[in-house]
């Protein structure tokens, strides 16, 4: 099972502590995320330009694209969002109809392994096609027996996005720090670079999304995307990504 809780103060990942969804594998116990991070989002915030919009996105709404959208305190005051899970058809009834809606190609990859008492954790990187085909990242921790197999480690995975960023990786690497520097990547590019060093994504899925634009502090355009997780399919908010 798979219960995510963000490091981030905005981050949806933290609603997710109010419950847990079923496991999605036998023997599954609850996960952590840690998570979000821009190039991740807000919880992981993730983008959503309606010109670029991915081929199986929506056309974006009129405005969306040159920065017009509700300020941001109006988006964050709404309620639909503020649930531990959730709902795009919720979300909908409230904001109105998205500027981007479709199916959000997902790949996650595990990484440094630890002994749990009985059984292991990892922690888990998703790679998410924003609406503009932009990748959007979110960060986890899993708690599984299955985490014991786990061969990647975190200078691996920070030595991927250095790449991506086209900074070095740092002596000390975080992972939530490292994927807020990393803009202009598309979603396919990323995936296949994991591909090629990591070997096969652990899990692998295309849950549907919405997404919604706001206008920041700096009147820039980001958008708010709704999705959810692999296995256990619980709704999750990504924040923040900007609509290019």
């Amino acid at each position: 099972m798979r219960s995510f809780v963000s490091i981030f103060a905005l981050s949806t990942a933290l609603l997710a502590c109010g419950g847990s969804p079923a496991p999605a594998t036998p023997g599954a116990t609850s996960p952590t995320a840690e998570a979000p991070a821009a190039g991740s989002a807000d919880s992981a915030p993730p983008a959503a330009d309606s010109a670029a919009a991915d081929p199986s996105a929506a056309p974006a709404a009129k405005g969306a694209a040159k920065g017009k959208g509700v300020p941001e305190e109006k988006m964050r005051a709404a309620k639909s969002l503020e649930e531990p899970f959730p709902k795009i058809d919720a979300t909908t009834a409230e904001l109105g109809e998205p500027v981007a809606k479709g199916k959000a190609a997902r790949r996650a990859w595990w990484f440094n392994k630890k002994p749990l008492g009985k059984t292991f954790s990892c922690r888990t990187i998703d790679l998410i096609r924003g609406p503009s085909g932009a990748v959007v990242f979110d960060v986890s921790v899993y708690t599984s027996g299955q985490c014991k197999t786990v061969k990647a480690t975190d200078a691996q995975v920070a030595e991927l996005l250095a790449a991506l960023s086209g900074e070095p990786a740092p002596s000390k690497p975080i992972i939530q720090i490292m994927v807020q520097g990393i803009t202009g990547k598309t979603f396919d590019e990323a995936a296949a670079l994991f591909e090629k060093k990591l070997g096969k994504a652990n899990e692998t899925g295309e849950p549907d999304f919405a997404a919604w634009s706001y206008v920041d502090d700096n009147q820039e355009c980001r958008s708010v995307m709704v999705t959810s997780y692999l296995m256990s399919g619980a709704g999750q908010v990504l924040w923040g990504v900007p609509c290019k």
